[in-house]
Parts: structure tokens; C-alpha cells; sequence
């Protein structure tokens, strides 16, 4: 892909990559590969393929997305030294929200995983559904900040 330029008011855009998975729990793996493969040698992958993981399972485990024949969408953009990683669901009743798991639970740190590890994050409703996204910034770029 060669890269786009754009502005969308907070910083330009060089890369976008766009993948439709179903909503099945193999998808969290198969979008940790997409955005593996779309942020090659960038220095913010690692994190950003953990922050995939967790919105996509949120999207599987807690909208319609997870029912049979569900899909949602993984976006990746590549944004100055940065990422922002969306994940479109096809929505539910309530809103994504961070919460404090118990000691012994092995589940309810997701968003709370994307929240130290992004340097913001956010859920908007879109056509049908919501977008739970997340920016990232390159490990050069926390440093300083």
C-alpha cells in the first residue's frame, strides 16, 4: 500500500489499513495479526496489537457483533510517530466503559489495559454500532511527553 496523506484536523495521516473479521474469539488472534502486519518495524506495534486485543474481544464478548454472523471492523492508521486503532462493532445497550475487576476474576481489565497503554482512548456511536477507538503513541513520543 502506498501511503495517503490527510488531514483529519489532529494530525496527518500517512497509512491506513481496514480489515472486516467475523465475530468469532479466533478474531481477537486475527486482529493482532493485521495490525502486526500493517505496523511492520513501527515502534508502536507491540502496544498497539495488545490494544486490538482488547477492543476486539470487547466487540465479540460485549455487542451484536458476537452474534451468529457477526462481523466488526479493524481499522489502523499510522498518524505522525503515532496509531490509532478503531474497532467498529455492531453496537449494544450500553456504552464500553473501564471498570475495576476483582483480585481473582480474569476478566475486566480490558479497557483499562488500552488505558495505560494509549495515550487517550474513546467509544462514538456509528451507523448501526459504535467505534471504540484508541491512539498510541511511538515509545520515543512517551518519553518525552
Amino acid at each position: 500500500m502506498s501511503p495517503r496523506h490527510a488531514e483529519n484536523g489532529r494530525f496527518s495521516i500517512r497509512a491506513v489499513t481496514s480489515v472486516v473479521l467475523p465475530g468469532v474469539p479466533e478474531a481477537a488472534g486475527m486482529a493482532r495479526a493485521v495490525v502486526l502486519q500493517a505496523l511492520a518495524g513501527h515502534p508502536a506495534a507491540d502496544e498497539a496489537a495488545l490494544c486490538v486485543s482488547e477492543l476486539a474481544a470487547n466487540a465479540i464478548c460485549h455487542s451484536r457483533s458476537g452474534l451468529p454472523g457477526g462481523t466488526f471492523t479493524v481499522t489502523v492508521q499510522q498518524a505522525g510517530g503515532g496509531v490509532r486503532i478503531a474497532v467498529t462493532d455492531a453496537g449494544s445497550g450500553g456504552r464500553p466503559r473501564a471498570r475495576r475487576a476483582a483480585a481473582d476474576s480474569t476478566r475486566g481489565r480490558g479497557l483499562a489495559i488500552v488505558g495505560a497503554v494509549s495515550a487517550a482512548w474513546g467509544c462514538e456511536q456509528a451507523d448501526g454500532g459504535r467505534v471504540t477507538w484508541c491512539e498510541i503513541r511511538a515509545a520515543s513520543d512517551r518519553a518525552i511527553a
